[in-house]
C-alpha cells in the first residue's frame, strides 16, 4: 500500500499536469497568432503548441508513473520539471505585474500549476516517501527502527 504522501503527490502532480493542459488551451490563440505572424515559424502554427503540450504532458505522466513505481529517477525528475515550473512562473509572475501584460488567465493558471507540481514534489522528501523509494528503511517490510543494524554496512 502506497504511503499518503505518494497518494497525494500523485493526486496533485496529475491536477498540476491537467491546469498545464487547461493554460496552454486558453493561451492556444494568442500564441498561433505570435507564430503565423512571423514567415519563418508559419509552417508550424497550426500543430506546434499542441504537439508541444502533448509531448510535454506525456513526459510528466511518464515522470508520475515512476514515481508511483517506486523509481528514484522518476523522483529527481519530478523535482527538475517542477523547478523549472517554478522558474518560468517567477517570470511570468513578473510579467502579468508589467503594465502592458494582457493575458492574466492563462498566466494565473501556469502560476497555479507550478505552485500545484512544486508542492507535490515537495512531498516526495517527507519521511514515509523516502521509505517508498527505499532511500531509509524499507517501508514494506518495515525492518527499521531501534537496535536496526543494516546487514550490509561493516561493523
Amino acid at each position: 500500500m502506497r504511503p499518503a504522501s505518494i497518494v497525494t503527490f500523485g493526486r496533485l502532480w496529475l491536477l498540476s499536469i491537467l491546469l498545464s493542459i487547461v493554460a496552454a488551451w486558453v493561451s492556444r490563440v494568442r500564441v498561433q497568432a505570435m507564430l503565423e505572424a512571423n514567415p519563418q515559424s508559419a509552417p508550424i502554427a497550426h500543430w506546434a503548441l499542441p504537439t508541444l503540450t502533448g509531448i510535454v504532458a506525456l513526459f510528466c505522466l511518464l515522470l508520475w508513473y515512476m514515481v508511483l513505481h517506486r523509481s528514484l529517477t522518476g523522483k529527481w525528475g519530478v523535482l527538475i520539471v517542477a523547478t523549472l515550473g517554478g522558474l518560468r512562473a517567477l517570470v511570468t509572475l513578473i510579467n502579468l505585474m508589467g503594465s502592458n501584460f494582457r493575458h492574466p488567465v492563462s498566466s494565473l493558471l501556469t502560476i497555479a500549476a507550478a505552485v500545484v507540481a512544486i508542492i507535490a514534489a515537495a512531498l516526495l522528501f517527507r519521511a514515509d516517501a523516502r521509505e517508498w523509494f527505499g532511500e531509509i528503511g524499507d517501508y514494506e517490510e518495515g525492518v527499521t527502527g531501534p537496535g536496526y543494524t543494516d546487514p550490509e554496512m561493516p561493523s
